[in-house]
């Protein structure tokens, strides 16, 4: 069942009123409820009692006049699609207020019954498409906000024309200190051409990703990781700039390092490191390991001496012991393995250990 729309009359003159009325009846009949005030403040005591679908409004009333007729009336519904009724002497006055948000304006006398019903079913169906289309902007806008992530769009010319909060978080600056930047000023000198050779690539249709340094407004460096992508033209065929998402991998970075680092360890310890899988293999020997593999007649990738592994029941680090293959009867120890822990394995054991070993 089709919704009667309500609209709200602002009208002086009562046979005026009477003859909108008249107008909007013949169409379609019970399509519209129309509520008559005459005065701008019973049009914004009504308001305060709830919606309309529309709003036809006279800008000369007996307690306002003009432009700011419509700026009071518009502050108490911004998203209520609004037409000015105008004389032909006032059609400047329509076209300032169509500026200032009001959907159109209608010349008193120049209309008739269909076309004012038209002009105002239009009005209410651009008013749900801009408000959808608003809304819609604001999800995204609050999306875009909260995102851990820096987000940076540009112009054709390089210039940012929006950062997120998260980005100015990044580089300890406001936002509005961002905007109208390029976006290769926030970088360290190194990486300044190639960054804006890759905006050129962007606009060009491109997407790329560039690992940067950004300086921040205190001078300190952090490492950045940009996904740059064109943005699409909204007329013609070139893009219209770039929109880019900025990650701090600053950390990520340094745990990195920290990891390499600790990988090197075993091969540049001075004592014997060697890893031996759960069936005896040798999977890895470290260079102070290399006299004592050569006594015991093996290398990485051969079985290990016969030995004697920890105790399925145990988790905690255990000594070992080598018998040499060769039959001379020495004996190689090592000492608490680096770590044992019960699972699927030899015995329950872990499938590799590390030793650190001495011979004896």
């Amino acid at each position: 069942m089709k919704r009667t729309r309500k609209l709200l009359l602002v009208e002086e003159s009562t046979a005026e009123a009477r003859l909108v009325e008249s107008m909007l009846s013949w169409p379609e009949p019970g399509d519209l409820e129309i509520e008559h005030v005459g005065r701008l403040s019973e049009a914004v005591g009504r308001l305060k009692l709830g919606p309309v679908d529309a709003i036809l409004l006279d800008l000369t009333l007996p307690d306002s006049q003009g432009l700011e007729t419509f700026m009071r009336l518009h502050v108490c519904a911004p998203d209520t699609p609004t037409l000015i009724l105008t004389g032909n002497a006032d059609v400047e006055l329509g076209i300032e207020a169509v500026r200032a948000g009001a959907q159109d304006y209608l010349v008193k006398g120049q209309m008739a019954g269909d076309a004012l019903a038209r002009a105002i079913r239009h009005a209410m169906e651009r008013a749900g498409v801009e408000l959808a289309l608003r809304r819609s902007e604001e999800r995204y806008r609050t999306l875009v906000d909260s995102l851990q992530e820096g987000v940076c769009a540009t112009d054709r010319r390089g210039l940012t024309t929006f950062v997120n909060p998260r980005l100015a978080e990044l580089l300890g600056y406001p936002a509005r200190e961002l905007v109208g930047r390029p976006l290769s000023s926030f970088m360290s000198p190194g990486f300044t051409r190639e960054a804006s050779a890759l905006i050129e690539r962007c606009l060009a249709g491109s997407r790329e990703q560039f690992a940067c340094e950004l300086v921040r407004r205190d001078g300190s460096v952090l490492q950045a990781l940009l996904e740059i992508s064109p943005i699409p033209p909204l007329e013609g065929k070139q893009y219209s700039g770039t929109l880019s998402g900025i990650m701090d991998v600053t950390e990520r970075l340094r745990d990195r390092a920290r990891i390499v680092s600790l990988s090197k360890f075993p091969a540049e310890d001075p004592n014997p490191v060697m890893r031996v899988s759960a069936d005896g293999l040798l999977e890895f020997a470290n260079p102070a390991s290399a006299s004592l593999i050569a006594s015991w007649g093996t290398e990485v990738g051969r079985p290990v001496p016969v030995w004697s592994p920890p105790s399925p029941e145990s988790a905690t680090p255990t000594s070992m012991a080598w018998t040499s293959p060769r039959g001379s009867g020495s004996r190689s120890s090592c000492a608490r393995p680096t770590r044992w822990t019960p699972s699927a394995g030899w015995r329950g054991a872990s499938p590799t250990t590390s030793t650190t070993c001495s011979a004896s």
